[in-house]
């Protein structure tokens, strides 16, 4: 189970079917009601919500300040359930770049490699975040926060 803030300020976890197992779920969506392997759970709202539901949600959804503490009891319950960790792909593993956050003697910090697949990576790291791009196709970026959280890769403009 991995956290990300989505653009409201709201917090979701990226999970699997077999994650919510681990809750009392089934990997159901708690809106359409399909099957979904691999989804989101949604704190504020308590819910396991397939890839479709969850982008549909994250389009309308508010940030009630009336609805924080409800979300926080939640999170601390999945978390106390499912343990957080990231998927390893082309991404970097999120342990690694915060240590390299805490070590790095100046900000910001940049440097460059390849991801195991091949591709160009640029990581920015700044006291608070750090912001990885990745040259593909339509090239992405994706920000680690210092609180633990990860924002969904976004696609760069160029």
């Amino acid at each position: 189970m991995e956290k990300i803030k989505i653009p409201n300020g709201l917090f979701a976890y990226r999970a699997t079917a077999e994650d919510t197992f681990k809750i009392g779920g089934f990997g159901t969506c708690d809106d359409c009601g399909q099957f979904a392997a691999k989804g989101y759970l949604v704190p504020v709202l308590n819910h396991y919500q397939c890839p479709r539901c969850f982008h549909e949600f994250k389009s309308f959804a508010k940030n009630y300040p009336e609805d924080l503490s409800f979300q926080k009891r939640t999170m601390e319950y999945f978390e106390s359930k499912i343990p957080l960790g990231v998927e390893i792909s082309d991404w970097a593993d999120r342990e690694h770049l915060l240590e390299l956050m805490d070590s790095a003697d100046l900000y910001p910090y940049v440097f460059s490699g390849d991801t195991a697949d091949g591709k160009t990576c640029l990581i920015y790291i700044h006291s608070q975040m750090i912001v990885q791009f990745i040259n593909e196709e339509k090239p992405r970026a994706r920000i680690y926060h210092r609180d633990g959280t990860i924002d969904d890769p976004q696609e760069v403009v160029t």
